[in-house]
């Protein structure tokens, strides 16, 4: 490394198999996902996010969640 802290971009890896999801579906494909096979789709699509050096992270939903509650009031 040259010694710079340059922050890696980020993005959610769900985000990435949706999008695969979709593609297939649109191309005639019907891929499904199990409650075995999901773990390893996030893990191939964390992978393929690192290669790109895209740092996978994925959303506090719960916490996004309250805050939504928390601005209806």
């Amino acid at each position: 490394m040259n010694g710079s802290s340059q922050e890696l971009p980020t993005y959610d890896p769900w985000g990435v198999v949706n999008a695969v999801m979709f593609k297939l579906a649109a191309d005639g494909f019907k891929p499904r996902l199990s409650s075995d096979t999901i773990g390893e789709a996030k893990e191939a699509a964390s992978a393929l996010l690192m290669a790109l050096g895209v740092l996978p992270v994925v959303p506090d939903y719960a916490a996004e969640d309250a805050v939504a509650e928390a601005a209806k009031r």
